[in-house]
C-alpha cells in the first residue's frame, strides 16, 4: 500500500491462505476502502474477497463461491451506486462447460445475494468483465462466448476464398444486464436471454475489456 506521507510503499501483505496458490486478482476502490477478489486453489478453485480500510487493516477473507464450485477463476468486480460489491467469475461447476456467475455483497462483505448464474449454454462462457452505469445504476457483464456455430457465418462473404476473419466455430462477445430498479438479472441463466455484440464482419472476438464505470455508452474493447 502506498503511503502518501512518506512517499513509499509499505510492507508486502500476503492476502491468500497460507500454503495455497492464488491467481488473477482484481482490485477496486470504493470511498476509503480497497477491495480485492481472487481465485484460490485447494482441492478445487474458489473465489475469495478481502477489503482494506483507511488504516491499512485487512479484513478476513470471505468466500464468494459456494459448495458447488469446481474451477472458479477469471474474477472481476465493480461497485453499485449504493455501495454494493458485484463480483463476477467463470466456473464449470454445473457441467463440463464454463458458465458465468455473479454474487453481490455489501461494503462490509456481508452477502446481499446468493451465487447467481448468468449464462446457461452448452458451450463455454469465459473471461467475464463487469461495469456499472453511473446514471441508471444498472450493472452490465460482458464475456467471451463460444455458442456461435458455422451457421452464423456467411460463406459467400468473401468471393476470393476463405476469409481469415470468418468464424466457423469460435468465440463472440456477449453481454447481460442487472436492472437495479427491477432488482432482476436479464440473462440466459435467469430465464431471459444474452445479447450478442455482433461486429460488422464475422470475426472471432476474444477477452473483452470494459471500464469499471460509464455514464453514456458502454464501450467494449476486445481482441479480434
Amino acid at each position: 500500500k502506498w503511503n502518501s506521507n512518506t512517499q513509499n510503499f509499505g510492507d508486502t501483505a500476503i492476502l491468500n491462505s497460507d500454503g495455497l496458490a492464488a491467481y488473477r486478482p482484481a482490485v477496486g476502490v470504493y470511498l476509503d476502502r480497497v477491495f480485492v477478489a481472487y481465485s484460490e486453489k485447494s482441492d478445487v478453485m474458489h473465489v475469495y474477497t478481502r477489503t482494506c480500510d483507511a488504516s491499512g487493516t485487512w479484513a478476513v477473507a470471505v468466500e464468494i463461491t459456494d459448495h458447488t464450485t469446481k474451477n472458479a477463476d477469471r474474477v472481476d468486480l465493480t461497485f453499485g451506486v449504493d455501495g454494493k460489491v458485484f463480483i463476477v467469475w467463470q466456473d464449470n461447476n454445473r457441467d463440463t462447460n464454463y458458465d458465468i456467475y455473479v454474487r453481490t455483497l455489501n461494503p462490509l462483505l456481508g452477502y446481499s445475494s446468493g451465487v447467481i448464474q448468468i449464462t446457461a449454454t452448452t458451450t463455454d462462457s469465459i473471461n467475464p468483465r463487469i461495469s456499472t452505469h453511473l446514471t441508471t445504476g444498472d450493472i452490465y457483464v460482458v464475456w467471451e462466448d463460444y455458442r456461435r456455430s458455422e451457421s452464423d457465418v456467411d460463406i459467400d462473404q468473401n468471393p476470393y476464398g476463405s476469409s481469415p476473419y470468418d468464424m466457423p466455430n469460435g468465440p463472440g462477445t456477449y453481454t447481460a444486464k442487472y436492472d437495479i430498479q427491477a432488482d432482476e438479472w436479464f440473462c440466459s441463466g435467469q430465464g431471459s436471454f444474452d445479447v450478442h455484440i455482433h461486429a460488422m464482419e464475422n470475426i472471432r472476438s476474444y477477452t473483452p475489456a470494459t471500464s469499471r464505470y460509464f455514464s453514456l455508452l458502454l464501450c467494449i474493447l476486445y481482441e479480434a
